[in-house]
């Protein structure tokens, strides 16, 4: 678990989409390690964002970055282990998302075990912009303390500071979705590499 990188994964959800492929491109070059693309359907949530066809677009444009995670919402699914099942299947790796009040407890260890990632969403999804819950993040030191070793992400709020990164990372966290923190800083390349520090800085201490 210690060796697990620490990866930035801008939202696309806070980028111009008028212009998405240049910001696409730009937010690479500027040191991010994956794209992070919600895909809302105006069911789970009430808003609408962008779907397949676009993402198709994102991975010709932007190969680099690929489109190789799956995470989808544990609320949202009556069957888990058959979703994981076929995300493989497609050649991806699978994540599972709970949202804010959801226990980690609902992830039972045959889920934990086939499942590459656990995001933990640290606020209500829907919506960018939204103040970081800390409270969610407590949640990977359970997840870290069971033995879980992949991945775990933390979506919402997420600044490079250390009331928001530091605190996350502290937790275990070491994968980390910031759309605003990123898109609407300044200097991009600079706010990524802030990121990463902070994170390196206080992997794991907490756990």
């Amino acid at each position: 678990m210690s060796d697990l990188p620490i990866l930035i994964s801008p939202s696309l959800l806070s980028c111009d989409f008028s212009c998405l492929k240049s910001e696409c491109e730009k937010v690479i070059a500027s040191g991010a390690d994956w794209l992070h693309v919600d895909v809302m359907d105006g069911h789970f949530v009430p808003n609408l964002t962008i779907g397949p066809p676009v993402i198709a677009a994102l991975r010709k444009a932007c190969p680099k970055a690929g489109a190789d995670m799956f995470t989808f919402h544990y609320e949202a699914a009556s069957a888990p282990l058959e979703i994981i099942g076929r995300i493989k299947a497609a050649g991806m790796k699978a994540g599972i998302s709970i949202k804010p009040q959801t226990p980690v407890s609902v992830l039972s260890q045959a889920i934990l075990s086939q499942c590459d990632m656990v995001l933990l969403m640290s606020v209500e999804p829907g919506f960018g912009g939204q103040s970081y819950m800390r409270d969610c993040s407590e949640k990977a030191k359970v997840l870290r303390a069971a033995g879980y070793s992949g991945h775990i992400e933390v979506d919402g709020g997420i600044k490079a500071t250390q009331e928001t990164m530091g605190h996350a990372a502290r937790c275990g966290i070491n994968v980390f979705v910031s759309g605003s923190g990123v898109f609407k800083s300044a200097d991009w390349a600079q706010t990524i590499a802030a990121l990463k520090q902070i994170g390196s800085d206080n992997y794991m201490k907490d756990c």
